[in-house]
């Protein structure tokens, strides 16, 4: 009878190849002429060999028992792959970092460039130095951002990990969101002026002077000069051609951004408005009267060789080095706008002219820059 036959199947067992796990067992297979002969089958489950997998396949390893002990085994192996496969999307644990690429993926086509290059890929990598990637762990991977990051820094983390995973719920990619509720509270000391931290007007001259008789650096002392006197953002001057550059105006309507691949490029529009005009002061006048005005097309401010400039290269080096020999403590080259904006608000320029000139809103200056006690100023004159 059968009996006999189907006693010579060994006990299904998990096994370890390489790391992977594996089901295996021996069946006897018929070889004709009246001949049974025991085969060994195995059974990937394309899955590391853990203890946790062990358990979640063991629904696998019971469905391939129960057949060789009825007589109904498929020894095409193909109902345990589907049933191993069914049980790996059921028992798959979500990985934060997966989730974060898929996300990018969505948002690409909705995103400035320079939010792809420098925001979405500062979280994924954050993503890769985790202690856990699973997202059910949102507790513990907010502490690690407040271990390892400014406070600011984890803050806005958070918010960009709590906005994948509300795309992954109505994904259907999680089932909930747990940083739903999460919150990282920013000390009101560190509130509003966290990055904001101006030159005063003696370090702005004393940088200016720097890139002027620097015997390395002087070619970037028209750009300094220009960043100061106008209060704009770095890529805005960087993009900055001469055809923009009117009798009485200058027109600001490119910005030259990161790329995604780690180099940078020229993009249409500002970051708060597709364009705005700038006044041409005499300081402005004192930054472009040492430049020989171009083409059009030509660029404002170049790099030593003539091509746009790198915004990374020139802090590393230039600014870096001139603010270290003027002995000033050093800030980035961004500050030359609150710079511009602070010195504004010294000298009693409404914040309405000041916010049209920078290209933010006046109640955004009032918020940021602005005292409440303005007793101790002096009219311009």
């Amino acid at each position: 009878g059968n009996g006999g036959r189907w006693g010579m199947a060994g006990r299904v067992s998990f096994k370890t190849t390489h790391g992977r796990l594996q089901l295996t067992f021996t069946y006897p297979v018929w070889q004709g002429e009246g001949e049974w002969r025991n085969r060994r089958f195995y059974l990937s489950l394309r899955c590391p060999d853990t203890p946790a997998n062990r358990w979640a396949y063991t629904h696998v390893l019971t469905a391939i028992e129960r057949d060789i002990e009825d007589g109904t085994l498929d020894t095409t192996l193909n109902k345990y792959r589907y049933v191993a496969t069914m049980e790996a999307q059921e028992n798959k644990q979500s990985d934060l970092l997966e989730l974060w690429d898929q996300y990018v993926n969505f948002k690409r086509p909705q995103v400035s460039p320079s939010t792809l290059a420098k925001d979405f890929k500062r979280v994924r990598s954050l993503l890769s130095r985790l202690p856990t990637r699973d997202p059910q762990k949102a507790g513990e991977i907010r502490d690690w951002l407040l271990s390892n990051l400014s406070v600011d820094a984890a803050r806005r983390t958070l918010n960009q990990l709590r906005a994948c995973c509300r795309w992954a719920v109505r994904g259907k990619h999680l089932a909930d969101n747990p940083f739903e509720e999460l919150k990282i509270n920013i000390p009101k000391a560190l509130r509003n002026r966290a990055d904001i931290a101006p030159f005063t007007r003696e370090e702005r001259d004393r940088i200016v002077q720097g890139f002027e008789e620097s015997s390395e650096y002087s070619h970037y002392a028209p750009f300094v000069k220009f960043l100061f006197a106008t209060g704009c953002r770095p890529s805005e001057a960087i993009a900055l051609t001469w055809g923009d550059v009117g009798k009485k105006v200058i027109t600001f309507h490119r910005a030259s951004v990161p790329s995604e691949d780690g180099g940078f490029e020229v993009v249409e529009g500002l970051k708060t408005q597709a364009s705005r005009k700038f006044p041409i002061s005499p300081s402005v006048t004192a930054a472009l009267d040492s430049l020989e005005r171009g083409k059009k097309s030509d660029l404002v401010f170049s790099s030593f060789r003539g091509d746009r400039i790198n915004h990374g290269n020139f802090t590393r080096r230039a600014w870096r080095a001139v603010l270290e020999e003027a002995m000033v403590p050093y800030r980035n080259p961004y500050q030359t706008r609150h710079t511009f904006i602070t010195l504004c608000i010294e000298q009693g320029v409404p914040t309405t002219a000041i916010a049209r000139w920078v290209g933010n809103s006046a109640a955004i200056i009032d918020k940021h820059y602005a005292r409440s006690d303005f007793t101790h100023l002096m009219p311009p004159e």
